[in-house]
């Protein structure tokens, strides 16, 4: 997917691309990715499906759906959002047809139907000058947000070392009382953008695989980045597997091109 931005100023363009756990079964790729580009801003979003929850899949695509349809730019406005999607996850979740109510595995199991998680990162762009910009990001768990000018990395939020990624890192979760920090468990960054830069917003293992890269070589990881397409990116996840620097797992990229006008 490509999607441009257009302005007097500073210009966005977007590319997307996924690639499932198991080829064979490329549908049950659990991840999200989603972008929305208008005159001179864009608001981009990846989530990653927790293995261990409910329908993770629809579970990240709402987050990600809600960030760029609503246009968010402050960590409120996102808390909002997970709290209207937490309570509509729980009323939808539990809606049994006349058989399942006769079904005592059902009603054991409806605590699991209500309990889903992800991990998240979006980021607000917006052109503020004929060759100048400013992001904002905003996390929770592990999924990252990269920040590269010409083959250097300038930052990498929420994580910023391979060795950072835990087994057990915060998510978004469907319900409240896995989230008790609120609003204050949503970590936030920001930065400055000219013409050139490159913004990348990565799954989890594909951001600590990035990264491990990154600290070993001169910048090449972020050339190939730039240069990828759909084709040579699935070729790129498959040689990172054999090379065993990318753990086998759903991966998704978004990489945001910032150029003049």
């Amino acid at each position: 997917m490509t999607t441009v931005g257009r302005t007097d100023g500073l210009r966005f363009v977007a590319h997307a691309y996924s690639f499932p756990k198991d080829e064979d079964h490329p549908t049950e790729w659990e991840d999200g990715a989603g972008h929305y580009l208008g005159r001179g801003r864009g608001w981009f979003a990846v989530a990653d499906g927790a293995s261990s929850g409910f329908h993770v899949k629809e579970w990240a695509k709402r987050l990600v759906t809600g960030f760029v349809t609503r246009r968010l730019d402050s960590s409120v406005a996102l808390q909002d959002l997970i709290d209207e999607e937490g309570e509509r996850w729980s009323d939808t979740r539990d809606a049994p047809t006349r058989e399942q109510v006769e079904q005592q595995w059902w009603q054991e199991a409806a605590p699991l139907r209500q309990d889903t998680a992800a991990a998240f990162v979006g980021a607000y762009v917006k052109a503020t000058g004929p060759r100048t910009g400013i992001f904002r990001a905003f996390a929770v768990g592990d999924c990252c947000l990269m920040h590269v000018r010409e083959s250097t990395l300038l930052m990498s939020f929420p994580l910023s070392s391979p060795e950072a990624f835990a087994q057990n890192p915060a998510l978004v979760y469907s319900r409240p009382e896995k989230m008790p920090a609120g609003v204050e468990g949503i970590q936030l960054s920001s930065g400055q953008l000219r013409p050139g830069d490159m913004l990348i917003l990565a799954s989890d293992r594909l951001s600590q695989c990035l990264l491990w890269h990154s600290a070993r070589s001169d910048g090449a990881v972020w050339e190939a980045l730039r240069a990828v397409d759909r084709q040579s990116f699935e070729t790129l996840v498959r040689a990172l597997r054999t090379h065993g620097s990318l753990e086998v797992d759903d991966v998704t990229l978004l990489r945001i091109a910032v150029l003049a006008e």
